[in-house]
């Protein structure tokens, strides 16, 4: 057997135990059927159903947006018959996110067109939503990540409001 630079660092009769072991060592990790290949197995198996299942929430998070992007949307056009944005729209919007299986308590209007705007006028809505991806529990990340967005949505009211002039005569 050679000695290498590293044998000459072990002292006298530790040095033929230790090297034995550390040669059994090698040679099981060297194995074709070893620790090695075994071990990146399972890591590398665990990182692709990860990746799967945060693939997987990722679109759930995309399909929530759309839904709570539509339903803004269609506020907004309740909005611009209105002039504003009323209670009953308000409600409708919160029970048609409801509908659609979305945790109201995540999603709020930050602020919204209130006087009413006559025709031509802009109407504004702006949401904030957010989702929580928990798919990353596994490596440690115990809330997950908040994913927050901000719906913002214009357009022209087509409320006619005709001023009444009675005159005296």
């Amino acid at each position: 057997m050679s000695r290498g630079w590293w044998q000459h660092h072990i002292p006298g009769p530790l040095n033929e135990g230790v090297i034995e072991i550390i040669l059994r060592l090698l040679h099981i990790l060297k194995d074709e059927k070893g620790l090695v290949e075994m071990t990146s197995f399972v890591l590398l198996s665990w990182i692709v159903i990860m990746m799967a299942v945060a693939i997987l929430e990722i679109f759930l998070a995309g399909s929530t947006f759309v839904a709570v992007n539509n339903t803004a949307q269609h506020a907004l056009e309740m909005m611009r018959i209105k002039g504003r944005l009323t209670p009953e729209i308000e409600r409708n919007f919160f029970k048609e996110l409801e509908q659609a299986g979305i945790n109201t308590n995540n999603v709020r209007i930050l602020s919204a067109t209130k006087h009413i705007a006559h025709r031509g006028e802009p109407v504004h809505l702006h949401v904030e939503a957010k989702y929580t991806i928990r798919s990353f529990r596994p490596i440690g990340i115990k809330d997950g990540f908040n994913l927050y967005w901000n719906i913002n949505k214009t357009g022209i009211s087509r409320m006619f409001v005709r001023d009444i002039v009675v005159s005296g005569g």
